[in-house]
């Protein structure tokens, strides 16, 4: 839970009581049944983060790594490609799983964004992250409910724009 990196800078890193279940939610519903998945362990680079950590690396304020609800992962022997793939792939109860900074020509790069909501159903969407490797299409497949969220937001971000452009 704890960031050794960020001790020696006096920053409290750890959880309290509801982002500690969120943690505990997060590693018995996903983490461990998909290490059970891919028979390897799972690294994790980056997992529950106080405000102070998550604003040092840069992370959104409404991250789900301040919630404790998400993790970033990598597994040794694995490209972190088949390991975004084995978690869509599955029916694990994930709420999102992206494949981040991810370069197609170097299997090891980036890292798999997954978070798991355990109060309310999971969206699970699906994204692969838009990087400077990337190419300008993209496959996003999505749920429904996220499906339904994305085009809100769509919508909303069309209208801004033209308001924008007028």
């Amino acid at each position: 839970v704890s960031q050794s990196r960020y001790f020696h800078l006096h920053i409290d890193n750890q959880p309290n009581a509801e982002q500690f279940e969120n943690l505990r939610s997060l590693c018995r519903e996903v983490l461990e049944p998909l290490r059970a998945i891919v028979c390897l362990p799972i690294s994790i680079n980056s997992g529950f983060r106080c405000a102070a950590v998550n604003a040092n690396v840069g992370g959104k304020p409404t991250s789900q790594h301040r919630l404790g609800e998400a993790a970033d992962i990598e597994v040794a022997g694995m490209s972190n490609s088949d390991l975004f793939d084995a978690i869509v792939k599955s029916s694990l109860p994930f709420d999102q799983c992206i494949l981040e900074f991810h370069d197609p020509k170097i299997p090891s790069s980036g890292w798999v964004h997954v978070s798991h909501v355990r109060q309310t159903s999971p969206k699970t969407g699906f994204l692969g992250a838009l990087t400077p490797f990337s190419p300008s299409t993209i496959t996003v497949r999505l749920s429904p409910i996220a499906l339904i969220r994305l085009v809100t937001w769509l919508k909303l971000s069309i209208c801004c724009m033209v308001v924008l452009l007028d």
